[in-house]
């Protein structure tokens, strides 16, 4: 299913959109400032697939939304349990390692452990109340996110 259009406030409808890069790419790398946070976004994914551990890759922030010239791209990964890491943590370290990614792929990590991510998701798919007082939306306002499968 291919992903959403925006809502008339620039935000993707409420829910979690699976997408693959290749339709990320279509529907957000529409001008050069987007295409290089795709092509960061398409960088790290490489990198955190990689690993083997990682399942889903969530993506949200000004990315998902019609701003021009988003600065990066918000992704959070979701981590398998701690007993199932033991001998990845170093791998794990580099691609949480926000300022070097953020750097390098314009990606700004975040990450969750397996089966915490409903307050996430929850969390996610909402706006800061100075977004939310500038374009006049409700408090109770919620916008969809992207989930990326490996």
């Amino acid at each position: 299913m291919p992903i959403p259009p925006l809502n008339a406030s620039g935000f993707l409808p409420p829910g979690i959109h699976p997408a693959t890069l290749a339709e990320i790419r279509a529907a957000y790398g529409i001008n050069i400032p987007r295409s290089d946070r795709c092509t960061g976004l398409e960088d790290y994914v490489s990198l955190v697939s990689g690993i083997g551990l990682i399942r889903y890759v969530y993506v949200d922030g000004s990315f998902t939304t019609n701003k021009a010239a988003p600065g990066d791209v918000d992704v959070v990964i979701e981590l398998p349990m701690p007993n199932a890491v033991a001998g990845s943590s170093a791998a794990l370290v580099q691609i949480l390692n926000e300022p070097f990614i953020k750097s390098v792929y314009h990606v700004h990590p975040k990450a969750v452990l397996y089966g915490s991510t409903i307050g996430f998701v929850d969390y996610f798919q909402g706006e800061r109340i100075q977004v939310l007082q500038t374009l006049k939306l409700p408090k109770n306002f919620r916008k969809g996110i992207l989930r990326i499968s490996l």
